[in-house]
């Protein structure tokens, strides 16, 4: 179904939705659920149940996708020492490949242990 259901919409966030689903919700009303999701590579299912706010588990990793893919947001890179999109900064610290110059090296050492890293386990306080 393209587009958005606003009323539905509005019913399911009590009119008060966080800023990342706002954008996603902007997102789909400009295509389609089908549209962001190819986007943010997840199915049109997934993007409707968050819209809707009817996703029973964590909506973490949607939120980041959606902030790195239509928010445009940025976070200041360690290896960088400036500015670079927080699209950048996933795909950088999520490649799969080997590193092949010296950019690849320098995310794979500061990477883990950078603050902007959202996919670092949670640890306990106090646990290195």
């Amino acid at each position: 179904m393209p587009g958005l259901d606003r009323d539905r919409f509005d019913s399911a966030w009590q009119g008060d939705p966080p800023r990342w689903v706002r954008i996603l919700a902007a997102a789909v009303e400009r295509s389609s659920q089908n549209e962001a999701g190819r986007r943010l590579g997840i199915s049109a299912g997934y993007v409707n149940r968050a819209v809707y706010n009817n996703y029973g588990a964590s909506l973490a990793e949607i939120e980041r996708k959606v902030l790195a893919t239509f928010a445009d947001d940025r976070i200041i890179c360690p290896v960088w020492n400036d500015e670079i999109g927080l699209r950048a900064c996933m795909r950088n610290r999520r490649r799969k490949t080997a590193p092949r110059n010296s950019f690849h090296h320098a995310y794979d050492r500061a990477c883990p242990s950078c603050p902007h890293n959202t996919d670092r386990p949670a640890t306990e306080e106090g646990e290195l």
